[in-house]
């Protein structure tokens, strides 16, 4: 990756900032006795900036600079959480994950987190999203042709959405936002997490494009394609039926409301969920792709 990274710049390396030692927090949540932190870290990372008069030749040269990046592998890291200290590692591409457990209610909302190396000269942090342990309804959403138009059944214009279109030139659907928004407007603060099947090299894109029209606050999950514990590529149902199963477990006391569409098996997993779980499902949203009518199903 580091040997691309490299010849990528002198390619294409122009008029671009090159921010050395960095980390990234992809995910940042939990409940008040579990916490989940990921993320990734670099040794030199492209900084970049996007506007709607972008042409194809630089939205094309920044996706390879969002996705090819001189990681740092095998990198020592500590994590600060309140008054306790843990060490971690991170993988063989630079990705790092981290969960810790107790036996009492250690968490709060917006709990800090602190993740160091290089013996603490590169510092980020995060505040982690931690519910209230009332009962309260939470909203589980697809990404792609759920919440923004990507045509993942036609290829031509999937390739085209996606590395010749930055985040402010994508397509949002509206119906599924206001319908997201209405539902995370009562009862005060919900949780809402976006399920995707794009990969972690993107997660970037998907957060500037949600906070780009001003969706509410959000935990992103991405596919891990590579390194340890890597996510599968190709099937869908399973990993989005994993992915909701954990955050049913964690979050014992949220009814989920699950939002998708009839392109990427959300449906089926959806329906799997919900009948495993009967009592956890509050409903499903299903947005068909070749009309745009999102129609709501039955458990």
């Amino acid at each position: 990756m580091k040997r691309f990274f490299i010849v990528y710049s002198l390619l294409f390396g122009v008029g671009t900032m090159v921010a050395d030692d960095s980390i990234e927090v992809y995910g940042c949540y939990g409940s008040s006795q579990h916490i989940v932190v990921n993320g990734r870290v670099f040794d030199s990372k492209e900084e970049m900036s996007h506007s709607k008069e972008d042409g194809y030749v630089t939205n094309l040269k920044n996706k390879f600079s969002q996705v090819f990046n001189s990681e740092k592998k095998n990198e020592a890291l500590t994590l600060t959480i309140n008054q306790s200290r843990y060490q971690i590692e991170s993988d063989d591409e630079g990705y790092y994950s981290f969960e810790a457990t107790t036996q009492e209610d250690s968490f709060v909302d917006n709990q800090t987190v602190k993740i160091a190396m290089n013996g603490g000269k590169t510092v980020i942090g995060c505040q982690a999203f931690i519910p209230s342990p009332k009962k309260q309804i939470g909203v589980i959403s697809d990404f792609d042709d759920t919440l923004i138009v990507s045509d993942v059944g036609d290829k031509f214009n999937l390739i085209n959405n996606i590395f010749f279109k930055n985040y402010t030139q994508r397509t949002l659907i509206p119906e599924t936002q206001e319908s997201i928004k209405k539902l995370l407007k009562k009862d005060g603060k919900r949780a809402f997490f976006v399920l995707s099947g794009s990969p972690k090299q993107l997660q970037n894109s998907i957060d500037n494009f949600l906070d780009y029209h001003h969706f509410p606050k959000r935990t992103v999950i991405t596919k891990k394609l590579n390194g340890d514990n890597s996510d599968s590529l190709l099937d869908q149902l399973e990993y989005k039926y994993a992915k909701i199963q954990k955050l049913i477990l964690l979050y014992p006391n949220i009814r989920w409301v699950l939002f998708g569409d009839s392109g990427e098996k959300d449906k089926e997993a959806y329906t799997k969920i919900a009948r495993a779980y009967p009592n956890r499902v509050e409903a499903i949203y299903i947005r068909n792709v070749e009309n745009g009518k999102i129609e709501k199903f039955p458990k």
